[in-house]
């Protein structure tokens, strides 16, 4: 089962992709973003190294159940809700921008509702099932799309169309010291292995075994995300564009097969991923937030009544939201999110420190 650890890492690092991520990195790029690449390496990979050592001091358990040991049930709950309302707000930013991309590029003349309608049906379905469950259904969407993403991305860099001039300009910026933003848009990249407070569930061990794999893997999609739209788009002209790497596919071209432009296989795969990303978020937080609610005090057909419920709230959250949202104002709620969420993150790897160090003790 280790090896699931690293689909969920690895899918947060590609679904980044198409999401805030490269916006903020392209914007910042003489201000700081070659700096930054190496600052959230270290700061990952640090609270990375010890979440897992000490996640694994509790096999088969999930946050809700350590935090029950930890502390009293006022803080347990305010705890719970607050990382639950998080990773809620992750699946909620990538679905809006998944669907505003949707529409831009797939099909202009459905309604924005309607399409996030679409996508909510599918993921409240299977966000709902069982952990493992849904480990394996992301395991299936990995091997049918990373083959052919690390095929396309192979091809970009050896594209002829590919100018190291541009990617050689922003280099140059090596010493400009980031900014907040910058940082917690690139630690974002890295930060799959929260999903594992949930997802510890489904395993027996967590082994912190080829753990220098993953800000690895990180560090060279990072370089992919910036290098990539800079060098087919211009060090200056790639700024100005809102999906970046939507528009350094549809430069690229492909000349096997019946298939050329590059675009439509680079939206179907990042479809697959954006699904196995808003599933995960959601599932995560549906958990989290299952540990607060007092579910044993009632018959097994209120208990479902009141998970349809919170549910319902989820989806008719994101319609509101989805309503009153265009691309600046999605742009900057997903920009406040991302600051928000490194504290948020460095907290909770704090609270599992203690309880790993309190169990010990």
């Amino acid at each position: 089962m280790n090896r699931y650890f690293y689909y969920l890492v690895l899918t947060n690092m590609l679904v980044n992709v198409i999401a805030f991520v490269p916006r903020v990195l392209i914007r910042e790029r003489y201000q700081g973003t070659v700096m930054a690449i190496v600052i959230c390496a270290a700061i990952e990979t640090l609270l990375m190294y010890l979440f897992i050592n000490s996640v694994k001091h509790f096999p088969r358990k999930g946050t809700p159940e350590i935090f029950a040991q930890l502390f009293p049930g006022w803080l347990k709950n305010g705890l719970l809700f607050y990382l639950s309302f998080t990773w809620y707000c992750a699946g909620v930013i990538t679905m809006l921008a998944f669907t505003d991309f949707s529409r831009k590029f797939l099909n202009p003349h459905m309604s924005h509702t309607g399409i996030i309608i679409l996508y909510l049906t599918i993921v409240v379905l299977v966000c709902v099932l069982p952990s493992d469950r849904i480990l394996y259904l992301l395991e299936i969407l990995l091997v049918l799309s990373v083959p052919l993403i690390f095929f396309l991305l192979t091809k970009s860099f050896f594209n002829k169309s590919m100018n190291w001039d541009n990617v050689k300009a922003v280099a140059m910026y090596y010493n400009k010291v980031p900014a907040w933003t910058t940082i917690s848009a690139g630690t974002y990249i890295f930060s799959g292995y929260f999903n594992i407070a949930i997802f510890n569930r489904a395993f027996d061990q967590l082994k912190s075994k080829h753990l220098w794999l993953a800000p690895l893997l990180g560090v060279t999609i990072m370089v992919t995300t910036i290098s990539i739209p800079v060098g087919f788009l211009g060090s200056d002209a790639v700024g100005d564009y809102v999906f970046p790497w939507v528009s350094t596919a549809d430069a690229m071209r492909i000349e096997l097969g019946f298939i050329e432009r590059v675009m439509f296989i680079f939206v179907f795969l990042y479809g697959l991923i954006a699904f196995a990303s808003m599933i995960f978020h959601w599932h995560v937080s549906f958990e989290l937030l299952k540990g607060i609610l007092p579910l044993t005090r009632y018959s097994s057909r209120r208990r479902k009544g009141i998970l349809y419920g919170c549910l319902a709230v989820y989806c008719a959250s994101v319609l509101w939201s989805g309503y009153f949202m265009n691309d600046v104002r999605l742009f900057k709620w997903g920009e406040l999110w991302l600051n928000i969420r490194l504290p948020s993150e460095m907290l909770f790897v704090g609270i599992m420190v203690y309880a790993a160090r309190r169990l010990k003790n």
